[in-house]
């Protein structure tokens, strides 16, 4: 299973230099390509429509953007296989992907 792992690690970032290098994906839409960023801002816009714009900018910017496009979600599963392997298929490996996603954040922006 850690072999598995592994390689989907690989394939995953694969995913990620040839839409950053590459745009290899774009011509199945924009949640595909280079620019798929933008979607976070276009969900930012559409939750605006219920929520407050401040709650609207975390959910979508913050926390749903590991699904806006597939960067991001190629991004959140390698780094989900890792903990897998560290720690296998348990609550710790969860518990170090959200850790993981929160000091992101906290560097991210602190960087910013």
């Amino acid at each position: 299973m850690i072999y598995t792992l592994l390689i989907l690690t690989v394939v995953f970032n694969a995913i990620m230099d040839n839409i950053m290098f590459y745009d290899s994906f774009a011509k199945y839409g924009l949640w595909f390509s280079r620019d798929g960023w933008k979607t976070k801002y276009i969900l930012t816009e559409w939750l605006n429509k219920f929520l407050p714009l401040w709650l609207s900018k975390f959910l979508a910017q913050d926390v749903l953007v590991i699904f806006t496009d597939l960067f991001h979600t190629a991004k959140t599963l390698m780094i989900a296989c890792f903990m897998v392997c560290i720690f296998g298929l348990t609550w710790k490996a969860f518990l170090a992907w959200f850790i993981w996603g929160l000091l992101f954040n906290i560097f991210y922006y602190l960087f910013k």
